[in-house]
């Protein structure tokens, strides 16, 4: 009798997820760099769309997943000390998902993680961007994120501050006779704008 009544339950609580079920298909910007314990590149404005989907556990809260292509990178040309890759843009696709909690039906507090594989990446150098056929970083990174979500009629805006957990890159420093004084472990760090509108 009591698996009985456990079916029951999960079937009523999956029917209550679908029943609050909604998606968002979004667009936004990045401002995204690559930062190690020593060392911080500038940040790389890029963009990322995607489809964002929301079951509700309950009226507060929430679980989030969310689909999308991701530029993420980083920008030093402005810095006239920068020598040889001035720049690079890395094109992932992101899968995110998190737990939400939501105030009086308007704003929302995520927290969740990341995992992205990277589809392609350009650098930077000699005034020009350069497609790389050999790849630079690691193909996959893994994250963590924080949200603030705005709910308006149909509408979602959201903020999002997502840092890598590994590093996607490594490099050497040397001293003058060639030994490894210093290894920078740089991450991405991204911070994403984003609207999103209601369809079901």
């Amino acid at each position: 009798m009591k698996y009985f009544f456990c079916s029951i339950l999960i079937i009523f609580s999956i029917s209550s997820a679908m029943s609050q079920l909604a998606f968002y298909p979004s667009v936004g910007v990045n401002y995204s760099k690559t930062f190690a314990s020593s060392e911080s590149n500038e940040r790389l404005a890029g963009y990322y769309g995607g489809v964002h989907a929301q079951a509700g556990l309950s009226d507060n809260w929430m679980i989030n997943i969310e689909g999308q292509f991701s530029q993420k990178g980083y920008d030093n040309r402005d810095d006239d000390n920068q020598m040889g890759v001035e720049a690079a843009k890395y094109n992932y696709v992101d899968l995110l998902a998190g737990l939400e909690y939501k105030f009086f039906s308007i704003i929302g507090f995520g927290l969740g993680t990341n995992i992205a594989l990277k589809t392609s990446e350009k650098q930077y150098y000699s005034d020009v961007w350069h497609a790389n056929s050999i790849s630079e970083i690691n193909p996959m990174d893994l994250g963590y994120y924080s949200a603030v979500s705005l709910y308006f009629s149909k509408f979602r805006f959201h903020i999002h501050f997502n840092n890598s957990l590994i590093p996607i890159d490594e490099i050497f420093v040397t001293d003058n006779n060639g030994s490894v004084t210093e290894t920078l472990k740089f991450k991405n760090a991204n911070i994403q704008l984003g609207i999103g509108y209601k369809i079901f």
